[in-house]
């Protein structure tokens, strides 16, 4: 066997850079010369094949991840009591005492390792330290003596450890970095020291074994995301200590069943509970006053919830596709629900509006398909697109405040017959197409323009009351309206456009004043069109 090559790298006064390296992978053993003061950040990255590095005393700085991946080294790398490469240690492996740090990438992708003990001497564990540890089962850090040094973890510093099922942490710990333990898919057991402050963002995220967790009293702040997609998370308990619980805290828990939000908690972060398919019963603090966005989005298994009084505003998608949703008293001081908010929302069957409310919100009811009864307070100025679509309203009440209806705003209800406001300006597109059901229809004196597929498949509509002003009916406004017999356009109308009436195969007397453009195919051809 021949032996490994020697290569000298650096010049003396100066940092290791790229531009010192030979073009050709690095192999063999590798000795920085004496006189360089410093090694640039990630320099030696992935070099696999290097087996020994000789750092000189004159190296008074090394950058993060200046050895990462550097799992060919015959022994680890330690420099100043920081540990930069475990090298190609494999099995169980105990890092001598006296080591203060484990320095950024110094086992990452070490496929070989399944066992780590970390000294009490260390303070230190850098960001992505032991992250893609594959085989890596067990990780314990040893309990520090009564006043010694309390121990930082870095972001993602175990990050994808996918085999690693028990983590025991001391009790001095200062800092947890964010995503610490994202993805250790195995990991089943862990426990938080007893004076923890702050559980970072993402901090479990994708433990997808993580069944329990015991979060300590002493905890005020937990990040974004902390239990996003534990999908096996069935028993965690917040402690009363929390004001605020996190955006996506736990999205995509889809084991988690109940939760009880600590009374001093006065905002919830939006998504916070997206995806939990499993929660059946929630309890909300009475100090919160707004439900954010997507709060319960996706909760499948959700069938009733109480909503504080104080509550004022509910954010878009809020409770959308919480189809075994039953029961949801809005408060009254509620003035803004945003879009979506119960769209899907399959079992409900009656909602009340609160007297405040000043909009409704675009597709805010969609596919509800058993909601029959809505009340729609005054003050009501708009209806927003397609909120009520495929919903089964028989019947609706609009108050003389509403100016505007939106596109398929009741497209697909089951409405027998509507009566729009005086206060009605615009009536959009598909309003009531596919209402299957309609009879009769009166349209406001506002309104100058039916657009296009506005009553488009009402194949039971045998009346429509015009306004005087319409001047305009839009493309395929009145298609497939099989019921109609007769109909009379006021004098004002002056263009009825493509496939208006087309397979009207009833209608057989149109009457329309002289000055009126009636478009190619807008009649069937049974009809019989009068000007007057």
């Amino acid at each position: 066997m021949q032996p490994s090559q020697t290569i000298i790298l650096g010049v003396p006064g100066s940092i290791l850079q790229q531009s010192d390296l030979p073009r050709n992978s690095l192999s063999g053993n590798i000795v920085i010369a004496e006189g360089v003061t410093g090694i640039a950040e990630g320099l030696f990255e992935n070099c696999k094949r290097v087996k020994s590095v000789t750092i000189p005393a004159s190296v008074t700085f090394i950058g993060e991840r200046a050895f990462s991946g550097c799992t060919g080294l015959k022994q680890p790398l330690v420099w100043h009591g920081k540990l930069l490469s475990g090298g190609n240690a494999r099995g169980a492996l105990v890092i001598p005492d006296g080591i203060s740090q484990i320095a950024s990438g110094a086992f990452a992708a070490n496929e070989k390792l399944t066992d780590i003990v970390i000294p009490a001497s260390v303070t230190h564990i850098a960001p992505l330290a032991f992250c893609q540890c594959q085989n890596l089962t067990r990780v314990v850090v040893q309990k520090r003596p009564h006043g010694g040094a309390t121990l930082t973890i870095g972001e993602n510093a175990f990050q994808e450890c996918k085999a690693l099922t028990v983590v025991t942490l001391p009790k001095a710990i200062r800092d947890l970095g964010g995503h610490a333990f994202v993805g250790c898919q195995a990991l089943a057991t862990i426990n938080l020291p007893e004076n923890l402050k702050k559980i970072p963002e993402g901090f479990f995220e994708n433990c997808a074994s993580l069944t329990a967790v015991e979060i300590p009293k002493t905890v005020q702040e937990i990040g974004s995301g902390a239990f996003r997609d534990c999908s096996a998370l069935t028993d965690v308990r917040l402690p009363e200590s929390l004001t605020e619980i996190p955006e996506e805290l736990f999205e995509n828990c889809t084991s988690l069943t109940a939760m009880e939000i600590p009374g001093a908690v006065q905002k919830i972060g939006s998504g916070a509970f997206r995806g939990c398919s499993a929660l059946t019963n929630v309890g909300l603090p009475e100090n919160i006053t707004y439900i954010p966005m997507e709060l319960f989005a996706g909760c499948t298994h959700l069938t009733n919830i109480r909503l504080p009084e104080g509550i004022t505003g509910i954010g878009e998608n809020a409770f959308s596709g919480c189809k075994n949703l039953i029961d949801l008293a809005i408060p009254q001081g509620v003035t803004y629900i945003g879009s979506r908010a119960f769209s899907s929302c399959a079992l409900i069957t009656s909602m009340d509006l609160p007297p405040r409310l000043g909009i409704i919100s675009a597709e805010l009811f969609y596919e509800c398909r058993n909601l029959v009864h809505v009340k729609i307070p005054d003050g009501v100025i708009q209806i927003g697109d397609r909120a009520f679509a495929y919903c089964s309203l028989e019947s609706v009440d609009l108050p003389e405040s509403i100016t505007s209806i939106g596109d398929g705003a009741f497209e697909g209800c089951a409405l027998t017959s509507i009566v729009l406001p005086s206060t009605v300006q615009y009536l959009e597109s598909y309003a009531f197409s596919y209402c299957t059901k309609l009879q009769y229809a009166v349209l406001s004196p506002q309104i100058t323009r039916i657009e296009r597929e506005t009553f488009m498949n009402c194949e039971s509509l045998v009346a429509v009351v015009f306004p005087d002003e319409l001047t305009f009916i839009g493309y395929a406004a009145f298609q497939d309206c099989s019921s109609l017999v007769s109909l009379t356009l006021p004098y004002k109308v002056r263009r009825v456009s493509d496939n208006a009436f087309l397979n009207c195969k009833n209608l057989n007397y149109l009457l329309v004043p002289e000055t009126c453009i009636v478009r190619y195919k807008t009649l069937p051809t049974s009809c019989r069109l009068f000007f007057y």
